[in-house]
């Protein structure tokens, strides 16, 4: 039994599940206030937190509106986490919206900071997202973090620029190449995009043209969000006076209809990865931007680690993803998880077909023909679900015609922060293994 806890502890480091990144570490940048995208990828991120999929580090926002960072707050607080950071630059206005979107979309950050729980009142009462972003990147583990840029760039200009300081000995740039896994962003590659362009687009063609080689950047374009249409069944389904993200559908776009959701599904990419959605569009080359902050793609050879995503041809296409992602977000705390929903993730719960799992279980999952040095067949995919302190059940994996059974042993913070060295521990565990055979 402890022979095999050895060898399904070695196979998981393989597999890359004993990780920060399971749940995946996330910081949200966001332009919240005028779309009714920004509240569905919150949403979004907030399920997959209580999946176990994600961890949201901090929201940092990228308007000036003054009930923005409460409005925030009352989406993280419908979703039992309360205590998520958020931060806005100061100074802030009286504004609820961009006044040029002001007639196509309602205003719906008023009704979620006085008709919701939240306890943030006003943007005042935050902190900078500079602050933020360099107090939770100087504590991730190395190559862990996510950022999810669904906003303009003007907040991950002044990271990139900032110097040393009390949270961290690193420039902002080093900072990135340090702790950032990858850059999702919700912007085209080619072209001209609003989250680039709206606000300081001198800011994004710096942030496009200096981001590090060496860390993952990935667009996931307007194209891919403006194809994706929902929305009209969380207005119909859910309580709007109860479910923040329903209520600011409603308001923004309005009951029984479905609309675009360009940041739901660059947050989906930023947890799920390509998943059974998308494909990457390129192969080699970096893309760049002008003052306008339109982008051009350079297919000059250069193997950079930037790319795009389009649909997979082989994939289940904009029409279910699109009620894959309502789905999810018809979900609601208390609500059974219904396996359909996670079986295509790699840090959520595994049930059989039909079985729902529940956010509170301490439930592992392995799976089966992963053969180790000594021929006998160890579990891969251990992992247990948000909130539990330690995974502490049983996998069964099976190898050839026997079946063996494979003790589950808790994962430490200290194992998991060696996982950079993975192969070192490999080598560690195998022979331990061997001391203990």
């Amino acid at each position: 039994m402890a022979r095999l806890s050895f060898l399904a502890l070695a196979a998981s480091v393989l597999a890359g599940t004993v990780a920060a990144s399971c749940p995946k570490p996330l910081i949200i940048d966001s332009d919240f206030g005028s779309f009714d995208d920004d509240p569905l990828a919150l949403g979004l991120a907030n399920i997959f937190q209580l999946w176990g999929e994600a961890e949201i580090l901090a929201v940092v926002i990228s308007t000036d509106y003054k009930l923005a960072a409460p409005a925030v707050d009352a989406i993280d607080t419908f979703y039992k986490h309360p205590d998520i950071p958020i931060a806005i630059n100061k100074p802030l206005s009286d504004a609820t919206q961009t006044a040029e979107y002001a007639t196509p979309y309602g205003d719906y950050i008023t009704g979620l900071t006085y008709d919701f729980p939240e306890d943030v009142r006003t943007g005042y009462n935050t902190t900078t997202p500079l602050a933020l972003y360099r107090k939770y990147l100087s504590e991730a583990a190395d190559k862990s973090v996510t950022i999810v840029l669904i906003g303009n760039t003007i907040n991950l200009y002044a990271l990139m620029e900032s110097p040393a300081d009390s949270y961290s000995p690193l420039s902002g740039i080093e900072l990135i190449r340090a702790k950032v896994a990858e850059l999702a962003v919700q912007a085209a590659a080619n072209g001209k995009s609003y989250n680039l362009y709206s606000e300081k687009p001198l800011d994004a063609e710096f942030v496009v043209d200096n981001w590090p080689a060496d860390v993952p950047l990935t667009y996931i374009g307007s194209n891919i969000g403006g194809n994706v249409r929902f929305g009209a069944r969380l207005t119909t389904e859910l309580d709007l006076s109860v479910n923040p993200v329903a209520y600011t559908f409603n308001h923004s776009v309005g009951y029984n209809l479905s609309y675009k959701t360009w940041d739901a599904t660059a947050m989906y990419y930023a947890v799920r990865g390509l998943d059974d959605v998308y494909a990457f569009n390129f192969t080699k080359g970096h893309d760049v931007a002008d003052a306008n902050a339109t982008t051009s793609w350079l297919n000059n050879g250069y193997n950079s680690s930037e790319n795009g995503v389009v649909f997979a041809a082989n994939g289940i296409g904009n029409a279910t993803f699109a009620a894959r992602l309502e789905e999810i977000l018809l979900w609601q705390p208390g609500d059974a998880i219904p396996a359909s929903l996670t079986k295509n993730t790699q840090c959520s719960t595994s049930m059989p077909s039909g079985v729902a799992s529940s956010v509170a279980a301490s439930t592992v999952v392995a799976s089966s023909g992963v053969a180790s040095a000594s021929g006998v067949a160890v579990a891969t995919g251990v992992t247990s679900v948000a909130g539990a302190a330690t995974a502490t059940g049983a996998a069964t994996a099976t190898g050839g015609a026997s079946t063996a059974t494979v003790s589950v042993v808790p994962v430490s913070s200290a194992v998991k922060a060696t996982t950079l060295f993975g192969s070192k521990i490999v080598a560690a565990l195998v022979a331990a293994f061997v001391l203990f055979n």
